[in-house]
């Protein structure tokens, strides 16, 4: 009779050998098969995991419910009313140091509601399992200089175990050279088990336009913690190159380049990301 009492030694070429003891023989299994089966293993427990959720869970998982509800009968609404908008595809491919590579497909929209309202939000995925939306209403007032908003933001992060939720307000200064934006929000960190909150956090957002008098082309320089999909702590900004180009008037392709330094206004010296965006749009 075997004993089970031994070290495990995972070797490169794919297999695991358990080498039992001295006196017993080297045991080869195959990692794809136990790959199978912790695939199965999880599939299973997320299964039974939705059918019969924690009560915390199923709190968590009604507000979702009702969120996504709620955002998509709005953005109906908004739609079915709106007197000119913009509807994005984008994609995000790059790679993150705490997640690794990624690809990441997001559907963004864009409407105008008489002559000082706007709602913009979206959907994205994420390869590394990642499920975010976020919707943000606003008022806004056109001045001889610019635009000014107030804003009202919810933002919706699924990854893993893991939701994030936050709501905030701020106001957005919008001119022919620069944007700036600034607010408050809270989040909810919560899991099965625990919950964290971050009662005070700011969100900001200053962008040049290194080219404000060109009709088709524009370059943005962008230093942000709060792109769309995107809501870092304050100390954790992003750097942002942003290129836009309208062959038509209706029609513009974007790319895009940001970049998440490690270190950066903190001390963790592990995290950074890096990736690009492309994308096209239809605006009316």
């Amino acid at each position: 009779m075997l004993s089970y009492a031994g070290i495990i030694r995972i070797r490169s070429m794919g297999m695991i050998s358990a080498r039992i003891s001295p006196d017993t023989p080297a045991i080869a299994i195959s990692a794809a098969k136990i790959d199978k089966i912790l695939i199965r293993k999880t599939i299973r427990a997320k299964f039974i995991r939705y059918l019969c959720p924690t009560p915390y869970e199923g709190i968590l998982m009604l507000k979702f419910k009702t969120l996504i509800i709620s955002a998509l009968a709005l953005c109906w609404t908004t739609v079915m009313s709106a007197q000119e908008g913009k509807v994005q595809f984008e994609a995000r491919a790059g790679h993150s140091g705490t997640f690794g590579a990624f690809f990441a497909p997001s559907l963004l929209a864009e409407y105008y509601l008489e002559d000082y309202f706007t709602v913009s939000g979206g959907v994205q995925y994420s390869t590394i399992g990642k499920t975010s939306l976020e919707v943000c209403p606003a008022y806004f007032h056109d001045l001889n200089w610019g635009r000014i908003s107030a804003e009202a933001l919810i933002h919706y992060t699924h990854i893993f175990n893991l939701n994030n939720f936050a709501a905030g307000a701020g106001v957005y200064l919008k001119t022919r050279w620069i944007d700036a934006r600034l607010g408050y929000y809270y989040r909810l960190f919560g899991n099965g088990n625990a919950s964290i909150n971050e009662p005070f956090n700011i969100y900001y957002r200053g962008t040049v336009h290194c080219l404000p008098m060109s009709e088709k082309w524009d370059l943005d320089l962008t230093m942000s913690n709060c792109e769309t999909f995107e809501l870092e702590r304050h100390y954790q900004p992003s750097f942002i190159i942003q290129g836009w180009y309208y062959p038509k008037d209706l029609l513009g392709i974007t790319l895009g380049l940001n970049y998440t330094p490690a270190g950066m206004l903190h001390r963790s010296a592990d995290y950074y990301k890096l990736y690009t965006t492309a994308g096209i749009c239809y605006r009316w």
